[in-house]
């Protein structure tokens, strides 16, 4: 499969799962206004939400971990992909909130929606703390929604237990790993191996691991597979994490959907600003320090971090661990003996996920 196919693969995924998520939030829309204008609108802000851009990536995940193993055409891939689109609103939502972020996808996080709701409608205590009230009752729906979306699929009792077991385990990981994200930003000191595991649970385990498991679930894959698929996923999560930490700094905002260095303003020591300070010179450790965590850093900041992140060798060193969690994902992938169509998207989203430039 050559990269026009795997993109043409890529978006036929997308049209089916949105037209899918679309219809089903018109529905809950209905629903909720039946119930309260205030109930009606809450939806109508997370289907907004929902389906503003993205790739689709987990949920082409789902599809195609379920093809490695089954070629019967069914519905309930798209249902399964749906709930991991549901738990990424779920997480982002509540992400956007903890990093205080503005902007996602190029528009409004839903916190900030609401409190800009807030200073036009109601003008009574803190539009701040109404904002994140309401973002977070938002993420808790469109979680609500994945569990009602999976626990109403026809599937056998055993087969629905897997795939809920994964999807919570999943969500389980990716809270511990934002967990320990957040105490990186006010621990003294924070390890590589320490950011590694944090981007292993917050990103490889529901960005990879879990779509590609529930997926191959779905599609009847035994024990052995589903460990060979996370020996797949892992690394290739590591090295898709690595890829945003540099387009975080390196990226343009305008593809990116928010702004250049807010990784820097929110004080995160992804790997390459610990690399960065491990090699920077004194004086340039201690110009990096008072930027990290600095809500004021300007456009030349930036420029002059990028500047210092090159000339320590930093942006190589990401760069060749990326290049090593990548052969370790396709070494995963050999003699694994899965259907070929799946296997080839397989191969071709590791050049995809680490070559991007959003």
């Amino acid at each position: 499969m050559g990269r026009d196919e795997f993109l043409r693969n890529l978006d036929a995924v997308k049209e089916n799962v949105e037209g899918q998520l679309d219809d089903f939030l018109q529905q809950k829309i209905a629903e909720a206004a039946r119930i309260a204008p205030g109930a009606e609108e809450l939806v109508r802000i997370l289907r907004e939400f929902t389906l503003r851009g993205g790739k689709r990536l987990r949920a082409a995940l789902v599809h195609y971990g379920y093809r490695c193993f089954c070629d019967r055409e069914t519905e309930t891939v798209c249902r399964v992909a749906m709930c991991l689109e549901f738990v990424q609103s779920f997480l982002l939502i509540h992400d956007d909130v903890i990093d205080e972020d503005d902007t996602r996808r190029g528009g409004w996080t839903v916190h900030r929606h609401y409190a800009d709701l807030h200073r036009e409608r109601y003008r009574r205590r803190d539009p701040n703390h109404f904002g994140e009230s309401m973002a977070i009752l938002c993420g808790d729906l469109a979680l609500s929604l994945a569990n009602e979306i999976l626990g109403t699929l026809y599937l056998e009792t055993k087969v629905r237990s897997a795939l809920l077991n994964r999807m919570n385990r999943m969500i389980r990981l990716a809270i511990y790993g934002e967990s320990l994200d957040v105490l990186s930003e006010v621990a003294e000191k924070v390890s590589e191996e320490e950011i590694l595991l944090i981007g292993m649970l917050k990103t490889a385990s529901y960005t990879v691991a879990g779509p590609l498991q529930m997926g191959a679930i779905l599609g009847g894959a035994g024990s052995e597979d589903l460990e060979r698929l996370s020996r797949y996923a892992i690394p290739l999560g590591n090295a898709f994490q690595v890829q945003d930490d540099i387009l975080g700094l390196f990226g343009d905002a305008e593809r990116l959907g928010k702004p250049v260095g807010s990784d820097i303003r929110e004080g995160k020591r992804t790997f390459l600003i610990l690399r960065a300070l491990e090699k920077a010179s004194s004086e340039q450790r201690d110009f990096l320090e008072r930027m990290v965590g600095n809500r004021d850093v300007t456009e030349a900041d930036v420029e002059a971090i990028r500047r210092l992140v090159v000339e320590t060798g930093a942006l190589d060193a990401c760069r060749e661990l990326s290049r090593r969690l990548v052969e370790e994902a396709r070494k995963a992938l050999e003699g694994c003996g899965w259907r070929e169509e799946g296997v080839a998207f397989l191969e071709e989203a590791i050049g995809f996920m680490v070559e991007r430039e959003s």
